[in-house]
């Protein structure tokens, strides 16, 4: 009898315990938890969908033999990127859309292009004897626009909203007219976005 009663007590017990961790649990559960909340992706954009073959064709004279997306996040940018390969690769061109990335550490690339384009530093993106010129304003694409150009090749910058683009080429069309083959590339990206 008296194992009886020792055994119906230990049971007893044993439910009484698991009845508080079971309330614990609940209670853990309906409280509100103090995290950040999660980063909602942004929608996906692919650069090689901003341009055809047959406009390539049209403004760079070859069409491309094809294309390497890429995409990354990193230092609070959203980056899609798309080279396209021409013929002759020191022809081709590179577009970029950078976008704020989501969640913590987002950065706006509006207000990171401006103050690039307003204080270069110094040596940025310069290779051995290659010198880039004086950035040039572009009227009438996007919100600003800048050009960029150096003995062999440039770049483009455009600001559209709170993103900005990059057309960057090589030899593309000579000095002469590189810079307008870049700026009609552009016109054509920017009414995409």
């Amino acid at each position: 009898m008296l194992r009886t009663q020792v055994f119906i007590l230990l049971v007893a017990a044993l439910a009484s315990f698991s009845g508080c961790s079971k309330r614990s649990t609940a209670s853990a559960q309906d409280s509100p938890k103090a995290s950040t909340p999660a980063a909602t992706p942004l929608p996906a954009l692919d650069a090689c969908a901003l341009l055809t073959a047959e406009e390539i064709k049209n403004i760079a004279g070859d069409a491309p033999t094809g294309t390497t997306p890429s995409h990354t996040v990193e230092g609070g940018f959203d980056i899609s990127q798309c080279m396209f390969n021409l013929p002759d690769y020191s022809n081709s061109i590179l577009i970029s859309v950078t976008r704020r990335a989501p969640g913590p550490g987002a950065r706006d690339p509006k207000e990171f292009l401006e103050r690039k384009i307003e204080h270069p530093e110094e040596g940025e993106g310069e290779e051995e004897g290659e010198r880039r010129s004086e950035p040039e304003r572009v009227e009438g694409l996007g919100d600003k626009a800048i050009w960029e150009g150096t003995k062999v090749g440039g770049a483009l910058y455009v600001i559209k909203g709170n993103l900005f683009v990059r057309v960057a080429v090589g030899t593309l069309g000579g000095a002469d007219n590189r810079k307008e083959k870049v700026i009609e590339l552009a016109r054509l990206v920017v009414k995409r976005l």
